[in-house]
């Protein structure tokens, strides 16, 4: 009997110490590195389809990535829209937005952007006003 339970505590001493981490830890690991690569396969899938995907936060910032498919230009377009650090915008929000491109194929048409735009309250709803001052 007692060379038995020696039997069981030796091999439940040898597995605990040829890991790093726990088990659970190495679960969680597989678990994240999982859902990532699930992640990574529905955004090529969504791009592919001819989708854009967004990410907004609050309602004037926000992030935009769409797949560049033209005759000439080939890539990535990334859009980023933040509200300008301006002094005074009592009239209503300006927002500044970045176009830039990551192409693999190039024709030299497609140029990176940064323009700034203001906008009031209309009810509900924002309309433009117009562009920035200076």
């Amino acid at each position: 009997m007692e060379s038995r339970d020696g039997q069981v505590e030796s091999i439940k001493g040898q597995a605990d110490s040829g890991l790093p981490f726990s088990p659970a830890v190495g679960c969680l690991i597989s678990l994240l590195i999982g859902l990532a690569v699930v992640g990574v396969v529905y955004l090529v899938l969504s791009l592919a389809t001819g989708r854009e995907i967004h990410a907004r936060v609050g309602e004037f910032n926000e992030v935009r990535l769409w797949l560049v498919r033209e005759d000439q230009n080939t890539g990535f377009g990334i859009s980023s829209s933040s509200l300008a650090d301006l002094q005074t915008q009592a009239a209503g929000p300006c927002v500044v937005t970045s176009v830039r491109f990551l192409l693999w194929r190039d024709d030299g048409s497609a140029q990176n952007i940064r323009y700034c735009e203001c906008y009031q309250r209309d009810g509900d709803k924002w309309q433009a006003r117009g562009a920035c001052g200076p």
